[in-house]
């Protein structure tokens, strides 16, 4: 959804120009990394607008996260809502197709058990605890919660890497 795009972008951030994320993982655009989405990291790299970078999102989104997720929701589990597929989708922009229909929560989706129950883990999947990374992941994992549960996205300022912020989304 267009909400998922506005959220995603609030948490990847923006960058022009490929920039190391602390692991050795560089990255352009919005989190097009040069390791799991090659061809997209080709397409920006060594420089994007803004624009580039929204439409390959966007792309990547359709064609590889929500597709491999789509593809195990549909037909199985009941009456999927928008918001619930958005914050799987989330979840595997951030960790993968794999990383996301392996995860305790969706498992239980697909089982067509209650949202609370499905819901139970998500505060806690995949924060890579005691990294630099554990902070923003909790947050993003919080955030991804409140979309599956009750639908509210959190819309934050989407930062520039480098400095300022996207005005014209």
């Amino acid at each position: 959804s267009e909400n998922l795009l506005v959220f995603l972008k609030g948490y990847e951030a923006f960058s022009s120009e490929p920039y190391n994320i602390g692991d050795g993982t560089n990255t352009i655009g919005y989190g097009v990394t040069e390791v799991y989405q090659p061809t997209a990291y080709a397409e920006l790299a060594p420089y994007c607008t803004e624009q580039q970078a929204s439409d390959v999102m966007y792309r990547i989104i359709r064609d590889n996260y929500f597709k491999g997720v789509w593809e195990q929701i549909n037909g199985v589990r009941e009456n999927p809502k928008q918001n619930e597929i958005d914050a799987f989708v989330s979840l595997a922009y951030n960790s993968g197709v794999g990383g996301c229909t392996s995860s305790p929560m969706f498992q239980a989706y697909i089982q067509n058990k209650p949202i609370s129950e499905c819901a139970s883990s998500w505060k806690t999947y995949n924060i890579m605890a005691g990294s630099t990374f554990e902070e923003g992941l909790r947050n993003r994992r919080n955030a991804e919660y409140n979309i599956f549960v009750s639908g509210q996205y959190e819309f934050k300022t989407i930062w520039i890497y480098g400095g300022g912020y996207i005005t014209d989304n």
